[in-house]
């Protein structure tokens, strides 16, 4: 047992350097794919020389399902802000750089990065120090491998290096190690890869913002932990228990955000969500989008706003172009930004609905779809 640990300590200290060295000669996109093939060799080495121990940790079934659980409440709650932040477009279509450069890539390099991690768990059983060392190799690697995305030439580019890198990736891996060290391999994988790849896949993604973004992934990984830990602790609890928890993270904020969509579709709130039908408003907005309109907005309106106002039984969303009185009645002259000329018709204020505050795309095709079948 000493003889590997102590041939781990020395792949500990090759692997230091590797990555010092190959940072100074190599450019930012060529340390990357470096460090992915050196982990990948070093894993299948470490594989050859300590071979592979399975899991027999009897909780391993409950602490995956934890970590399934705790990611999907993270994309209910991202997709949550996402209908007041906004959403953008995924990726379209797969190129050859995508798959190899991009997802193939991310799973070579997670997926060994974690199989030594293993291998060093099982190796050093009572021993921490090969962990903690391995953990901030990791940590220092996975900065490196991110920092030229970023400018440090100013406090809020250093402020958001920390809040948004350098926290969430230290987080991330202490909870990976701590996974490996209490329970096993697969969770971490698991764990890792779901949140790396989702990226790929997913038509639309929430803009969240570099803050709100921070917050999220420091809160993820903390969640996963402090769950987890509550499954490891109370383990002689039974099947059930972890059942049930994995339950409650999942529908807890599933239901908040359900009542928050509820409310904004139904109005009966100060704010009512609605789809897009038309393009008249491009670029502001498109077919398929949806709007948040304040129904108070109404008393504050003024030139250049976008309004909601009730037109022949449907709601239109325009620009206001004039502000005019008629028949001792405020009255509005307005346009979609997309059309040559102004609307024929004149809109009174007691069409108006509301005042147009926040646009979510792609939000509104699915109650335009199920409109369209029903026509």
């Amino acid at each position: 047992m000493k003889k590997n640990i102590l041939s781990v300590y020395i792949i500990e200290i090759i692997t230091f350097f590797c990555i010092i060295i190959f940072y100074k000669v190599l450019s930012p996109g060529k340390y990357t794919i470096s460090m992915g093939i050196y982990f990948f060799i070093l894993s299948i080495i470490m594989l050859i020389r300590f071979g592979f121990m399975k899991d027999n940790n009897y909780i391993k079934p409950s602490v995956i399902r934890i970590i399934i659980a705790v990611l999907m409440a993270y994309f209910i709650i991202i997709y949550g802000l996402g209908i007041i932040t906004g959403f953008s477009q995924g990726l379209s279509s797969f190129t050859k750089d995508i798959i190899l450069n991009g997802i193939l890539y991310d799973i070579v390099i997670i997926t060994s990065q974690e199989i030594i991690r293993h291998i060093i768990c099982k190796n050093a059983q009572n021993n921490k120090k090969p962990i903690i060392i391995y953990t901030l190799l990791l940590i220092f690697v996975s900065i490196l491998m991110q920092a030229s995305s970023y400018s440090f030439d100013s406090r809020e580019g250093i402020f958001i290096f920390f809040s948004v890198v350098l926290i969430p990736i230290v987080a991330e891996h202490l909870l990976c190690s701590y996974i490996n060290v209490n329970v096993g391999l697969a969770p971490s994988v698991i764990y890792r890869l779901v949140i790396t790849l989702y990226v790929y896949f997913l038509p639309i993604l929430p803009n969240l913002g570099n803050y709100l973004t921070a917050v999220v992934n420091i809160f993820l990984p903390y969640s996963a932990y402090a769950f987890s830990r509550r499954m490891i602790k109370y383990s002689e609890k039974s099947e059930y228990y972890g059942k049930s928890l994995s339950f409650k993270i999942v529908t807890i904020p599933t239901m908040v955000i359900l009542i928050i969509i509820i409310c904004l579709i139904s109005g009966v709130l100060r704010y009512k969500m609605l789809a897009v039908a038309s393009d008249s408003m491009i670029p502001v907005f498109y077919r398929g989008d949806a709007i948040i309109y304040d129904k108070k907005g109404v008393n504050k309106l003024k030139k250049g706003d976008v309004i909601a106002f009730k037109r022949d039984k449907i709601i239109v969303t325009h620009r206001i172009m004039e502000i005019k009185n008629t028949n001792n009645k405020q009255a509005f002259i307005t346009k979609g930004d997309a059309n040559k000329n102004n609307d024929e018709y004149i809109v009174l204020k007691e069409d108006v609905v509301g005042k147009v505050n926040v646009v979510l795309k792609y939000i509104g095709y699915p109650t335009i779809w199920v409109r369209e079948v029903f026509e």
